[in-house]
């Protein structure tokens, strides 16, 4: 007579242990299906992230497009820079001035009304003179007549 198994039922004969394992394996070829899936999923989600980022910085590059200053840069030039040297900062409008120079700097004391020592008192150096607009005259004038 020969003993009872393990491995095999007691009425039906099967192997149930080849059965379960079957099962069991089933199981795990689901589970590796669906971790995969995950894994497509994870690197479709970092490359929607990577996308959104990029997005992102197009958006502010296409923003400074929009924008008057991108475009509406003002430049300052003068015709004799010996005379006069000018500069338009941001909040310059657009428009032509023309400033005549009537004569130039001059250390005698009776044009610049008085100083204290020619060697040390410079005369028309490091000065900076500003226009600006909304003041008018009536009519056109020389500087000297003002």
């Amino acid at each position: 007579m020969s003993g009872i198994s393990s491995g095999v039922g007691l009425a039906t004969g099967l192997n149930i242990t080849e059965i379960v394992d079957a099962i069991i394996g089933v199981q795990r070829n689901a589970l590796v299906r669906l971790s995969n899936r995950a894994s497509v999923f994870e690197a479709t989600e970092g490359g929607i992230k990577t996308l959104e980022a990029n997005l992102l910085t197009l958006n502010s590059a296409v923003q400074k497009l929009n924008q008057k200053s991108t475009f509406e840069t003002l430049k300052a030039t003068s015709s004799d820079t010996s005379q006069f040297s000018v500069a338009a900062n941001s909040t310059a409008t657009a428009a032509t001035y023309q400033l005549q120079g009537l004569r130039k700097s001059s250390n005698h004391q009776v044009i610049s009304n008085g100083f204290a020592d020619a060697d040390t008192t410079p005369i028309g150096t490091a000065t900076t003179i500003t226009l600006s607009n909304g003041g008018k005259l009536d009519e056109p004038k020389l500087l000297e007549e003002l």
